[in-house]
């Protein structure tokens, strides 16, 4: 939770979120927020000084909801495939499926601002958590974050070429099959270089 935000601050967050969710940045005005957030513009004004500010914030609380929403989730599921599927399928294909339901909100994953470009930091370092605690330490720290970033990168440019829900489906899968071979290798090679080691 950001606990740089006011009560108000917050509040305005949370009416701004389904608004640019459904107009996306560019079309989105601060009196249709003020009017979503039940203030008057000057009230708004006086909780953020612009739709940049108010933008960060509203994905800050929406990427809080989802956070709450995938840990709750992965508390019941084991196995690092089924947990990046779950993740990756929840988080990313989300995205997918908003922008092709609401073609205006596209710009709500534009990582031209530096609030998207702080939460897919975000999502690399949970996916490489994932990843850290299945591999042990079968893999490096920038091997790990590699691995993560080339996860959700590439599966965000699966966006561009999917052809509906279920083709999105598919590549995530094939890209979550890849990671989870590579991290398989790695640990099952663990054991012959130990030995190696200990022969030298």
């Amino acid at each position: 939770m950001d606990d740089t935000m006011t009560k108000r601050q917050r509040q305005v967050a949370i009416a701004a979120g389904p608004v640019f969710l459904r107009q996306g940045f560019v079309r989105t005005t601060m009196g249709d927020i003020a009017a979503a957030a039940g203030l008057s513009r000057q009230g708004l004004y006086l909780a953020f000084p612009n739709k940049e500010a108010v933008f960060a914030a509203a994905v800050l609380v929406l990427t809080e909801q989802q956070d709450a929403e995938l840990e709750e989730g992965l508390c019941h599921i084991r196995g690092l495939r089924s947990r990046l599927i779950f993740v990756c399928e929840r988080w990313l294909r989300g995205v997918f499926d908003l922008q092709r339901s609401t073609p205006d909100a596209r710009d709500m994953d534009d990582l031209i601002f530096p609030v998207v470009r702080e939460v897919y930091r975000r999502f690399v370092a949970r996916i490489a958590l994932l990843i850290e605690v299945e591999s042990g330490d079968a893999l490096g720290a920038i091997a790990i974050t590699d691995l993560a970033r080339l996860l959700v990168f590439g599966i965000r440019g699966y966006s561009n070429s999917a052809k509906d829900g279920p083709d999105m489906r598919r590549l995530v899968e094939l890209q979550v099959d890849l990671i989870v071979g590579h991290v398989e290798a790695a640990m099952r090679a663990r054991p012959v270089a130990s030995k190696q080691k200990l022969r030298a």
